[in-house]
C-alpha cells in the first residue's frame, strides 16, 4: 500500500465502524473489571483498550503491526495516566505469542479476516477456559450479492459470507455465542462520512502522484458501495462469546 494507514487515519482514534455502545455491551458480557486481563489484535491507534482501562480498570494488552498507531496508543496511554495498565507492542501477530490461559477477554474488532485462522488460533489458545472473545465480521445479508460488492468486501475466500455461516465458524471451533451486536445504519455512515473526509484530504496532498490517486480511487469505491448496497446488503455484526 502506497498511502499509509495513519495519514488516512490522521483526524480519529476509531478505525472500524464499532461503537462505544457496543464496547460496552463487550465489557459487561464478559464481565471484566479490575484485575482483569484482555487482549486485543489490531488495536489500532488504542481507542477499545484504552477505553476499556479507563471504564474497567482492567489490564490491556493491544498488538498492532503499524508504528504510527502502536506510537499514538502508547502516548495517548502516557497522557491518560495509564501506562500501568496498558501495552502496545508493534507486532506481527503472524509472529506474535502469547502465554496460554492467560487472559480474560480476546478481542479483534473488524480485522480478524486479515489474519482470520492464525489470529483465532492466538485469541482462542491466549484466553482462559470459561473466558470470553469478542470479534467483529463483516457480513453479508442477502445472498448473492452484486459482483462489485463481492469485489470490494468478500474478495478473501475464507471470510464467512454470511451471518449463518460467520456463525458456523465460530461455533464449531470451541466457543458459544452469548451476543450479536448489529451495527447501527448510523454508525456506518458516521464512519464512512469521516473516513471521505480524510481520504479527500489525502487526495488532494497527492494530487500530482498518479499511484496513490489510483489507490485512493478504489478507496473512494467502498465508500460509494457502502452508501449504494450496505442498508441492503452489508453489515458488522460483533460476537461475543464463551471459550469451553
Amino acid at each position: 500500500m502506497l498511502i499509509k494507514w495513519a495519514e488516512i487515519y490522521a483526524n480519529t482514534e476509531v478505525l472500524s465502524p464499532i461503537d462505544r455502545e457496543t464496547w460496552q455491551l463487550i465489557a459487561e458480557t464478559s464481565r471484566i473489571g479490575q484485575g482483569s486481563k484482555v487482549i486485543e489484535l489490531a488495536s489500532g491507534k488504542g481507542a477499545f483498550a484504552i477505553y476499556l482501562a479507563r471504564r474497567f480498570w482492567c489490564n490491556v494488552d493491544g498488538y498492532d503491526i503499524n508504528p504510527e498507531f502502536t506510537q499514538y496508543a502508547t502516548n495517548r496511554a502516557k497522557e491518560l495516566g495509564l501506562t500501568t495498565r496498558t501495552s502496545f507492542p508493534q507486532t506481527d501477530i503472524n509472529r506474535l505469542e502469547v502465554k496460554p490461559d492467560s487472559y480474560d477477554l480476546g478481542a479483534c474488532l473488524g480485522a480478524l479476516y486479515i489474519f482470520r485462522d492464525a489470529g483465532w488460533k492466538l485469541l482462542f489458545r491466549g484466553v482462559k477456559p470459561k473466558g470470553y472473545m469478542a470479534v467483529s465480521d463483516l457480513v453479508c445479508k442477502k445472498v448473492p450479492a452484486p459482483q462489485e460488492v463481492m469485489d470490494i468486501f468478500f474478495e478473501e475466500a475464507s471470510q464467512p459470507l454470511t451471518l449463518e455461516d460467520a456463525r458456523r465458524w465460530y461455533t464449531s471451533r470451541g466457543v458459544k455465542i452469548l451476543r450479536e451486536v448489529e451495527c447501527s445504519r448510523k454508525a456506518w455512515l458516521e464512519y464512512y462520512g469521516l473516513t471521505k473526509q480524510m481520504l479527500n484530504q489525502v487526495a488532494n496532498k497527492y494530487s500530482s502522484d498518479t499511484d496513490k490517486q489510483a489507490e485512493l480511487r478504489e478507496a473512494f469505491r467502498e465508500d460509494e458501495l457502502v452508501k449504494r448496497f450496505g442498508e441492503e446488503y452489508l453489515n458488522y455484526v460483533t460476537f461475543v462469546m464463551q471459550k469451553a
